[in-house]
């Protein structure tokens, strides 16, 4: 049977080269192009909210903002957000009617977790104040409640301690840093002593923030840490899928990393907090994801081994698992034809979507879920994909995908 697809392709250009004005290329032109970037497909396959930002050569003067367009491109898109911070981490609610994410906004310190009621209008309302900012709003699957994380300061098990914990560092009159121990620098920023936090916010009126790892014994540990990026550390939650708990992806050895692997291990922590549980052991694993009908826990995996580089590879597991010793691994796709990044799974569960670089270009695969079989989606002849989504609320087996292609030409 011949498959369709949906495919969403956000174009760097946003008219014709035809009907501009032509003339030399500038530095101008290639860098005051909007850009759109981070589609967020919804459950039901009909919307894509995407970012599009206005740069600008001042700083604090770029520009970027939420817009919504339909999937079948039926319609012209229409702006979703108006405001000078921009947003990010955007999630639609599993009906499809509104949809979380942060920013920092007026009367807003750092940022916080907005949610936008699409179906009926209106303005974002705040549903968090924590102190030290939220980021990477996720709703639970029944809707009631929302997973974020912070970086939070060492020690500091409340709110208030953490207010307390900045404003005594604010109020230094040095700006020396002393470390004992390392890394001390990501890129064009220095590390503090914050680690990341997971939190979930109920959305009852009054409702306070639940910090899931307070007290554990795991982030206390002088390793503890999630992905370093330029935002801070990423610990890649996901919900299970009854709600009842969180995986999610930290390492315990990050001061080993100039001289051995750093590597994450997934772990699993109840929605009521406690010490989590380690599922996985002996390699590198990041990006946990379940299957639509919640019977398969996805996630990306690297060998840790001699090698200086490893081709990453889409490996599952049937849910629930007690630990990788009692149940390996299966890959699904990966290895030595390709190096996975990210990754969807179908509406019925049975075949994955990933993208890879091949010759020059990243690519967009297609795997059976059960591993084999991986083949490219179309042909692709120029620029690359990223940010790869599938709508997961869709009944029958045609996928509705929506992905960023870009090209330098």
């Amino acid at each position: 049977m011949r498959h369709r697809y949906w495919l969403v392709c956000a174009l760097l250009l946003s008219s014709p080269l035809s009907a501009q004005q032509r003339h030399t290329i500038t530095h101008e032109d290639v860098f005051l192009s909007k850009r759109v970037s981070s589609p967020a497909i919804s459950p039901d396959g009909r919307w894509v909210v995407f970012s599009v930002t206005d740069p600008s050569y001042t700083e604090g003067e770029q520009v970027s903002d939420l817009w919504l367009v339909p999937l079948d491109g039926s319609a012209e898109p229409r702006r979703l957000t108006n405001t000078k911070a921009g947003e990010s981490g955007v999630d639609w609610s599993r009906d499809s009617r509104s949809i979380a994410f942060s920013a920092r906004r007026e009367g807003d310190d750092v940022s916080q977790v907005y949610v936008l009621d699409l179906s009926s209008g209106g303005e974002a309302q705040r549903v968090t104040t924590i102190s030290t900012g939220a980021s990477n709003p996720l709703w639970r699957p029944d809707g009631k409640a929302i997973l974020f994380s912070s970086m939070v300061y060492p020690g500091a098990a409340t709110d208030s301690a953490n207010r307390a914990a900045a404003a005594e560092r604010k109020a230094r009159k040095y700006n020396a840093r002393v470390y004992d121990g390392s890394p001390t620098r990501m890129w064009d920023r220095w590390l503090d002593d914050r680690k990341p936090g997971l939190f979930v916010q109920a959305l009852e009126p009054g409702s306070q923030p639940k910090r899931l790892l307070a007290g554990s014994r795991l982030a206390a540990g002088a390793g503890f840490g999630g992905q370093l990026g330029t935002g801070g550390d990423d610990l890649s939650a996901t919900w299970t899928p009854d709600g009842s708990g969180v995986v999610f992806a930290a390492t315990t050895n990050r001061g080993e990393w100039a001289y051995a692997d750093v590597v994450q291990s997934l772990w699993l922590v109840s929605v009521n907090g406690g010490e989590p549980q380690r599922l996985t052991q002996g390699a590198d694993y990041g990006s946990p994801e379940f299957s639509p009908d919640g019977r398969t826990l996805y996630a990306g995996m690297s060998p840790s081994n001699d090698k200086t580089f490893n081709n990453r590879r889409l490996v599952s597991w049937a849910w629930p698992i007690s630990g990788e010793s009692n149940r390996p691994a299966q890959v699904v796709a990966g290895g030595a034809e390709h190096s996975v990044g990210s990754f969807a799974i179908t509406t019925d569960s049975r075949s994955v979507f990933f993208l890879a670089e091949d010759a020059g270009h990243q690519r967009l695969f297609r795997a059976a879920s059960m591993g084999g079989g991986e083949r490219e989606v179309g042909t692709m002849t120029s620029g690359t994909f990223t940010a790869l989504q599938i709508a997961t609320g869709v009944p029958g087996n045609v996928p509705r995908v929506a992905g960023v292609w870009e090209s330098a030409n």
